[in-house]
């Protein structure tokens, strides 16, 4: 979803007045006593009275003609008192060339354009709350299309509970308990990545938390995970990056959203769902792809990062060992923020910043940070690994993936071998640092060499199996891959394997230098293996 100001009703004077329908009064008492006696943390956050409709929007609004052929069509749909208003469509099947939009009636603020690149398969779609009580769905279609557009709106969404406070002032405090701590606070600093991930779902007049998560292959697939009790994700709208500019201050945007997914694999028990985000996700929205640990021990440290009472995303630590509970992890007690409703499904991360388990339930709350629970990831391991894990590895962990970042951090450096010493009496040293994944940049750096003399880089998939100093590389003659350049420090690469040689976990590096003062001619550095992260 992306904000725009260029509808028709924006740029055009003369349209028809629009065609104004009211919802019925809600009892805005009633439903917040429903929600006290169940408890906030029963089941998904409940913000808004769901209110069925039939809205055929062609059939329902009035037209304007537009010079040239095509007709804008306009409805306005009123819900007193409402924070925010949101949509649900039964059907939504617009064609090549046609746009929607949903203004607030006051002008303020306008989602769209949606257009025939947000059609499903299953022909639903939603879109987020707008905060106004009073909105406006604009549609515009061509004169000539191969089918006439469909929409029908089959539920508004009347917002009795304010999650979005996007009209307050940059101060704005938000919805959940003072003892909460923003993202962008410097505690979140080293888990920035983490936060990345993170999303807040709505569907329906509920809302929940979850997160983008990482599979083997590292291909960026839009896996989500959340919670099972948060209820069908196939309408849901996902909304990334609602959190404040800084650390208690600073605007929070609305309007980086994806829409719709299908379901992949689910569990009451353990109380996990995980599904793909059918909607694509905007390269400007900076996500992050979670890692995961299915390992069973205990970790020393947790943190969780989530949309508590459906407020700007937080995060909360706990310095203290993680303990089992049948089928969940608890937290005995929070010691920085805690969790509230709306913070279901959030992802539980341990210490080393990879996702352990999704937030089920508990009693937590500022004044009484204790007994928290999440359904752990290594019962629900067994459905979901041909998912995770596609490559087969059998892994226990896996890292986070960034696409801006393929390589996904520094990988691994072993020297390997003692090289062969030249005039100056000893070994060049050759070490190595960042990504050994492809489309990315490893930089070896020799050092210990005479300066600005030749060398052969020789690259190969496994160690030499015969005794030529060091360990040189050469697995084979058709996969040994030699370049020559001027050795002179470090020499980047653009990618770890050069032509010819297929990507691996692991591959092996050496340097033989010009040195004609030494007995062979040449001195050689260690070798050097570089393993994917």
């Amino acid at each position: 979803m992306r904000l725009v100001s260029e509808a028709p009703s924006q740029v055009i004077a003369d349209l028809t007045p629009v065609a104004a329908y009211q919802m019925p009064a809600i009892d805005v008492a009633g439903l917040l006593a429903e929600d006290e006696a169940r408890g906030v943390k029963a089941g998904a956050y409940r913000y808004g009275a769901e209110i069925p409709v039939e809205f055929d929007v062609k059939q329902m609004s009035t037209v304007t003609a537009l010079p040239g052929g095509g007709s804008v069509y306009r409805m306005q749909i009123d819900s007193p008192g409402a924070h925010s208003l949101a949509l649900s469509f039964s059907r939504f099947a617009l064609p090549e060339g046609a746009g929607l939009w949903i203004h607030a009636a006051d002008g303020i603020d306008s989602y769209g354009a949606f257009g025939a690149h947000n059609n499903k398969a299953d022909g639903l779609f939603s879109i987020i709350p707008m905060p106004d009580d009073h909105i406006i769905v604009e549609y515009v279609e061509p004169g000539f299309v191969a089918s006439p557009g469909e929409l029908v709106i089959d539920m508004v969404v009347h917002g009795y509970r304010d999650v979005l406070g996007a009209r307050k002032s940059d101060s704005y405090a938000g919805g959940s308990g003072g003892c909460n701590v923003d993202v962008n606070c410097s505690v979140g600093d080293p888990w920035q990545d983490q936060i990345r991930s993170v999303a807040r779902t709505f569907s329906g007049g509920f809302l929940c938390t979850g997160a983008l998560i990482n599979n083997s292959a590292n291909d960026g697939k839009q896996l989500f995970w959340t919670a099972n009790h948060c209820g069908s994700m196939n309408n849901a709208t996902f909304l990334f990056n609602y959190e404040s500019s800084g650390c208690g201050s600073g605007g929070a945007p609305t309007n980086q959203s994806v829409q719709g997914s299908v379901l992949l694999a689910n569990n009451s028990s353990v109380d996990y769902r995980l599904v793909r985000i059918t909607g694509n996700i905007p390269d400007n929205y900076d996500v992050y792809f979670m890692g995961w640990n299915r390992g069973t021990a205990n970790p020393p440290n947790t943190f969780s990062v989530h949309h508590p009472s459906g407020d700007r995303k937080k995060i909360s630590f706990d310095d203290d060992t993680a303990t089992k509970s049948g089928t969940d992890w608890r937290i005995a007690e929070w010691d920085l923020g805690v969790t509230e409703g709306g913070s279901s499904g959030s992802p539980l991360f341990d210490h080393n910043g990879r996702f352990i388990g999704q937030l089920c339930c508990g009693q937590a709350a500022c004044g009484f940070p204790f007994n928290d629970y999440y359904g752990r990831f290594d019962l629900a391991w067994n459905n979901v690994n041909s998912e995770l894990d596609p490559s087969g590895s059998g892994s226990m962990t896996l890292d986070g993936f960034d696409p801006d970042n393929p390589g996904g951090g520094s990988g691994t450096w072993t020297g390997l071998g003692g090289g062969l010493a030249g005039v100056l009496g000893s070994a060049p040293s050759l070490s190595g640092n960042g990504s050994m994944n492809p489309g990315t940049t490893t930089t070896l750096t020799m050092t210990g060499s005479l300066p600005n003399v030749t060398g052969t880089l020789v690259v190969g998939v496994s160690q030499a199996n015969v005794p030529l100093k060091g360990g040189i590389l050469i697995p084979s003659p058709t996969a040994l891959v030699p370049v020559t350049t001027t050795i002179a420090g470090s020499l980047g690469l653009s990618s770890p394997w050069p032509a010819g040689i297929p990507p691996m976990t692991s591959i092996w590096y050496q340097i033989w230098v010009s040195d004609f003062g030494a007995p062979q001619g040449f001195a050689a550095t260690n070798g050097l293996r570089g393993d994917t992260p």
